[in-house]
């Protein structure tokens, strides 16, 4: 913070620069510091503040300070997942990733991997050497026959050793097809959500990457029943899905992650249509893939965490620029192969609050990773070894005062992230093609973990009133991921999801309450989406205690995602915190049921440094 602005503030609590205040004085009781912080910025020993001394302060982050307000913002800790926006943000000092404004669904019906599903292939009896398409529709009306034909259509393997083949890159039309009778796992499906479509259900292809795998696969839906999925051959109903989440599939990427819950992420296809090849057109990012990207990430803080769903985690720094962390996950219900899996991590950082980067490197060992067979759904363990990197960065152009109380900020965020290396014993892929010796070296689990985005922001904040303020942002964030991997399976598309966002928030004391909202005008993936947020916090001497809520739509239902967090500050430098996290789902065609992979409590311990 520039030495003006700090004398701005500072004359806010001592207005007269030649009437110093005694530490003990009333007027700085609003800064919520203790005895000994207070001391600390008497520099002459003296017993008194002078307006001086709170100018070099603030400077010097000792007090932290919103340019915007007179109130300070509490020191709040809350539970890692649990992410509310409490009070209007200090200017830190040193890097902030931005974390979601509000972040999409997370963990859906999620079954365990051992709980196999098993059916046979379907005897249902058509017409294999039908080649109209349109006569086929006529013909073949269910998903048992659909799954018949898809069984005896041809694999194209010279179109599948590589991505696209000799065909397009994406899914071929339905009649190219069926004229062929063959082609890869996303023509094949393409052709049989066509075919289901035109017989009045709702059907989509419905793509994954996991362990061993990258394969396409078919999700529809029978009125009042859910979902089901067809693999070639194979139906598995809407009723065969609810045995394994005991509740019926409420779209298609829950369907695929009851039967598949390995998955990493899920690519949504486009509606199949008679003369149009189909495109990915958006993407799911599991909560297995948001928590090992977060197992890569460090925050530069000393602190140790217990909490359900990411298990103990402790982080060491090592000075101003590096840092270490190590953690064991435990049951993992959002991500069942995830379960004991044991990391370590180590980073750098360097900048500040508007220009900042950081780059970790990290292993980890998955001991309960596997995939399910296709075909027969079996499975098979293959505990796995993980090394990845993760690379971040924030730069502002530009930013400006709009008047005294305003000001705007243009800010370029990027991540690029993901594994480089994936260790394991099996030998063979899952489409049986042989690897080195040794251990395997799983090329499709690491095209299942990349994360990598670009965010453009034009951002305003200002004060309202006095202990009112706003924060709002325009954004672009390009999914370079999930471009990458659209336009090599047929997407024409700009992948970004595009949208504005605001967040109110009154402060009174040790009161802090907000209100917040977000429109996407195009979503690409689900780790952000349109809804709103509220939430409120009080602070009183060492103790906090705080509450928040998230709200927002989804395929399967209305989200309501609540918190609550109480937090004491043992020393100056350190806070011990205890939090819970909720949620809940709203649906007309399931009614209200939890959302057990983003349930938790936990808590732990953070130093400052």
């Amino acid at each position: 913070m520039d030495r003006q602005m700090a004398l701005n503030l500072a004359k806010q609590y001592i207005p007269d620069a030649a009437q110093p205040l005694r530490l003990n004085d009333q007027k700085l009781q609003p800064l919520q510091l203790s005895p000994t912080q207070l001391a600390k910025i008497d520099a002459n020993g003296d017993a008194q503040i002078t307006q001086d001394e709170l100018v070099e302060a603030i400077v010097a982050n000792q007090v932290k300070l919103d340019p915007l307000s007179s109130a300070t913002p509490s020191s709040q800790t809350s539970l890692a997942f649990v992410e509310p926006e409490i009070a209007a943000p200090a200017r830190k000092k040193g890097p902030t990733p931005q974390t979601p404004f509000l972040g999409g669904p997370q963990a859906l019906g999620i079954s365990k991997p051992d709980q196999v599903l098993t059916v046979n292939p379907s005897n249902a009896s058509v017409d294999t050497g039908e080649r109209n398409l349109d006569s086929l529709v006529g013909k073949v009306k269910t998903p048992d026959q659909v799954a018949a034909l898809l069984d005896a259509v041809n694999y194209d393997k010279e179109r599948g050793k590589a991505l696209g083949g000799d065909g397009p890159l994406g899914a071929m039309a339905p009649e190219d097809t069926l004229n062929k009778f063959s082609g890869v796992c996303r023509d094949i499906h393409q052709l049989g959500a066509y075919v289901l479509s035109q017989n009045g259900y709702s059907a989509q292809q419905v793509g994954y990457v996991a362990g061993r795998t990258s394969h396409s696969i078919l999700a529809y839906a029978e009125p009042g029943k859910g979902y089901g999925i067809i693999e070639y051959g194979r139906n598995y109903s809407p009723e065969d899905i609810a045995k394994l989440l005991g509740r019926p599939a409420l779209s298609p990427r829950e369907a695929l992650l009851a039967l598949r819950p390995e998955a990493k992420v899920v690519f949504g296809w486009t509606p199949p249509e008679k003369g149009q090849d189909g495109s990915v057109k958006d993407i799911y990012y599991t909560l297995g893939h948001q928590l090992y990207h977060e197992s890569l990430r460090l925050k530069h803080q000393d602190s140790v965490s217990v909490d359900q769903i990411r298990g103990v985690e402790i982080e060491k720094t090592l000075g101003e620029h590096w840092s270490i962390k190590a953690g064991v996950r435990g049951e993992m219900p959002g991500d069942p192969t995830g379960k004991n899996a044991k990391y370590i991590a180590a980073g750098y950082q360097w900048g500040d609050f508007d220009n900042w980067g950081r780059v970790s490197l990290g292993a980890q060992h998955r001991p309960n990773e596997g995939s399910h067979v296709v075909g027969p759904n079996t499975w098979e363990a293959n505990p796995t070894t993980l090394l990845g990197v993760n690379i971040e960065g924030k730069v502002t152009p530009f930013k400006a005062n709009l008047g005294q109380h305003h000001r705007t900020s243009t800010t370029v965020q990027g991540q690029l992230s993901g594994a480089f290396a994936a260790f394991n014993d099996k030998k063979e892929s899952d489409a049986g093609q042989r690897v080195s010796a040794g251990y395997g070296y799983d090329s499709d689990l690491l095209t299942g973990l990349p994360k990598a985005n670009l965010r453009l922001s034009q951002n305003f904040e200002g004060r309202i009133a006095e202990g009112l303020t706003y924060k709002s942002e325009l954004f672009v964030d390009n999914d370079v991921f999930l471009s990458a991997a659209a336009y090599g399976m047929g997407g024409k598309g700009f992948y970004a999801n595009i949208g504005a966002n605001t967040t109110l928030t009154y402060t009174r004391g040790g009161f802090s309450t907000y209100l917040g909202g977000q429109y996407l005008f195009q979503q690409v993936n689900n780790l952000e989406t349109s809804g709103i947020k509220t939430g409120g916090s009080y602070q009183t001497g060492r103790f906090s205690f705080g509450t928040g809520a998230d709200i927002f739509p989804s395929a399967e239902g209305v989200h309501l995602r609540t918190n609550q967090r109480v937090g004491v500050d043992v020393t100056e430098n350190i806070n011990l915190y205890m939090g819970a996290q909720q949620e809940k789902i709203f649906s007309d065609k399931a009614g209200t049921y939890s959302n057990p992979g983003t349930i938790g409590v936990g808590g732990g311990l953070q130093v400052k440094f």
